[in-house]
């Protein structure tokens, strides 16, 4: 019997240090966070380009381009940033700017579809190792779909078109005729125009018919349609949508350009 609760005893005890060596090694490990240096939606992306450090500041900056190759400007988007931001060792450090540039970057000259945006932080501690990962946060409001959502449309029979929260699929077009799926985030009423030549053109008749996961469009207008063109769709019901995104990126100083 004593040797028994011997046994038991020994058990328990080894059953306990075990216990606390898997708390330990729990306590010990840090979250692990995806890195995360480029976020798109079309016709946008913006992608980490450089990381630099001074005594006052570190800056992180981003090359914001339309992949259409449309031109870009400052105004075309509304970005939303917190004014705190962590690491993933849960160190502070607070945005002090945010600066937006057309000229060269990286003694690179930007082309017109391309701009510069540079974050510039409090500096991280001195003893930091900056093997860290920061996390940044940000909202992006579409401010140039204000006035509809353009698709170029090169061909008279496309697969697939996505702008935006946008996309149109199985799109034809015969002389007057277009028709295609649109996809939509929302259910909502839509404007559909065409532009050419600056000039937006109103289709004489537009159908609109919900499916399951869709709507089927089709609108003929009182001219034949002439290629390129570009097809505007309005969201006549919703205010701008608000994009968030997160990134993720690494703390060391880096030059994604070289």
């Amino acid at each position: 019997m004593r040797l028994l609760l011997i046994v038991i005893t020994m058990a328990l005890l080894l059953s306990g240090c075990l216990m606390e060596r898997s708390s330990d090694s729990n306590t010990s490990t840090s979250t692990t966070f995806p890195e995360t240096t480029e976020i798109s939606k079309t016709p946008l992306t913006m992608a980490l380009e450089s990381v630099n450090y001074t005594d006052t500041y570190g800056e992180f900056m981003f090359i914001l381009e339309h992949t259409d190759e449309s031109p870009i400007s400052s105004d075309d988007y509304q970005f939303q940033w917190p004014k705190y931001v962590a690491d993933d060792q849960d160190v502070i450090y607070e945005i002090k700017s945010v600066d937006f540039s057309h000229s060269e970057v990286n003694g690179r000259t930007l082309e017109n579809h391309e701009l510069s945006i540079t974050l510039h932080i409090t500096p991280p501690p001195s003893d930091s190792n900056r093997d860290q990962y920061i996390h940044i946060p940000l909202y992006i409001v579409p401010s140039l779909f204000e006035e509809g959502y353009p698709f170029l449309l090169t061909e008279d029979s496309l697969d697939r078109l996505e702008v935006g929260d946008l996309v149109l699929e199985n799109i034809f077009l015969e002389e007057k005729t277009l028709s295609f799926e649109m996809s939509d985030q929302e259910n909502l009423s839509y404007l559909f125009t065409r532009l050419q030549e600056n000039q937006r053109i109103y289709p004489l008749f537009s159908r609109i018919e919900p499916d399951e996961h869709s709507f089927h469009v089709l609108l003929e207008f009182a001219q034949p349609v002439s290629l390129p063109t570009r097809l505007m769709i309005e969201r006549t019901e919703a205010n701008l949508p608000e994009w968030r995104f997160s990134f993720f990126l690494p703390m060391d100083e880096s030059d994604t350009s070289e």
